[in-house]
């Protein structure tokens, strides 16, 4: 049994960076060597919320090489940190080339995983202990979040050793409720870390897992506030040059008023000061 732990008062740093992946299509955008909507897969740090690096593809079939491609290229270079990513990106080539270049990660398996999904869906989650829970309120919602851990070592996981170096299975689950509505959903969602990350408390193992969001947060600004999945904008040269606008806009916003969407709508309603903001 995992023995539960307390939230502390404090907020405890993080004691390595994070470096979410993640892939979003740009939606009416065709590729013109696919004929299927172009994915952009960012390498986007939750602490600094930067763009670090992107790839642009024909679609999501080659999100897993471009991440390996990017950890090639910059993984040496950043901070020795921890890979989050979704289920869509999880692959023994991705992890291997995390390993190689001094990083941890965490990241989600899903249905698509196959088997590995399955043989941590069938763990004996029912004789673990919550090791951590958390409530939090926003976007229109409550949500708690209980999380459970097992160490790879004490489990027959004979799928999971295709993945380089892996410590841990997670089992997390979120009961959210809209606030407006009264509407509750369950969702029970899993995920594997290297041994780097299963020596980290249950505690900061949710945290991890938590601001994989400051990449979903980032996608969703993007969307909701600059509109670029209703951008009526559908040639790739001019979608892929508006997304890179997007992108420097919350950058800017960011820095300017610690607010991407507070930024926007100074610059609508005054320009001219929007731009001295700029220049100081």
């Amino acid at each position: 049994m995992i023995e539960g732990k307390k939230k502390s008062k404090k907020r405890k740093l993080k004691p390595r960076p994070q470096y979410c992946f993640d892939g979003k299509a740009r939606k009416g955008c065709k590729s013109q060597e696919t004929g299927r909507e172009e994915i952009d897969v960012t390498i986007f740090c939750p602490e600094t919320k930067q763009v670090l690096d992107k790839r642009t593809l024909g679609d999501k079939e080659g999100e897993r090489s471009a991440v390996v491609e990017i950890i090639g290229k910059i993984g040496a270079e950043i901070p020795q940190g921890f890979v989050s990513a979704d289920a869509g990106i999880v692959s023994p080539q991705v992890t291997k080339s995390i390993i190689d270049k001094g990083h941890g990660y965490i990241l989600q398996i899903k249905g698509n995983s196959g088997i590995a999904f399955e043989e941590a869906e069938h763990l004996p989650w029912h004789r673990v202990v919550v090791a951590n829970e958390e409530r939090s309120h926003g976007h229109g919602r409550d949500e708690l979040r209980r999380v459970k851990a097992l160490v790879a070592e004490f489990t027959d996981l004979t799928e999971f050793e295709k993945y380089a170096d892996i410590g841990v299975v997670l089992q997390v689950e979120r009961v959210s409720r809209v606030t407006k509505t009264g509407k509750t959903t369950n969702e029970m969602s899993y995920y594997i870390g290297d041994e780097t990350f299963a020596a980290l408390d249950l505690e900061m193992q949710a945290r991890y897992i938590r601001d994989h969001w400051g990449q979903e947060s980032y996608h969703w600004i993007k969307d909701k506030v600059m509109q670029e999945d209703d951008s009526m904008q559908r040639q790739p040269n001019g979608s892929r040059a508006l997304a890179t606008f997007r992108s420097l806009v919350a950058k800017f916003g960011r820095k300017v008023c610690d607010s991407p969407s507070r930024f926007i709508y100074m610059f609508s309603a005054n320009p001219e000061k929007a731009v001295l903001c700029l220049q100081l």
